[in-house]
């Protein structure tokens, strides 16, 4: 696996040196959800974006290890350029100084969508629909939507 510069840079970040001897504390479960629902308030209104990928992200917590699965790369991304904020407000909210995350990449999240293509005269009915004038018009000048 390549590493970026970026990418390294908070990796560096994440345990500071004075802390990096410490010996790791298992999270208390309550105390992280309720930080991470402090932050999640805070990203609300202050990084929308990054709101949306945490809020209601089914993250594990294995002792000092927050693993924060996300359903895309773009989504790992963006939690990977935040890292050492978000890191940092978990930190001290829950005065836990060897707190670390591990972003991984789970597609069983991403939303399953199903596209059905629509024949021509379901569309017809939708326009019909959302514009019941169509069928005045067709009237009137005897026209036809079918093609």
């Amino acid at each position: 696996m390549a590493w970026s510069l970026d990418q390294l840079d908070a990796l560096a970040l994440e345990v500071p040196p004075a802390e990096a001897e410490l010996p790791p504390q298992a999270l208390d479960p309550e105390a992280f959800a309720q930080a991470f629902g402090t932050l999640l308030q805070a990203l609300e209104t202050e990084r929308p974006s990054l709101h949306g990928i945490l809020k209601g992200m089914p993250y594990r917590l294995e002792g000092h290890l927050w693993i924060a699965p996300v359903p895309n790369a773009a989504m790992q991304g963006q939690l990977e350029q935040n890292r050492s904020r978000v890191v940092e407000a978990l930190r001290t909210a829950t005065a836990n100084p060897t707190l670390q995350l591990r972003v991984e990449v789970d597609e069983t999240l991403a939303p399953q969508t199903t596209t059905k293509r629509m024949s021509l005269e379901e569309k017809r009915q939708r326009m019909l629909e959302i514009n019941p004038l169509l069928a005045e018009l067709e009237r009137r000048f005897s026209t036809t939507t079918d093609f």
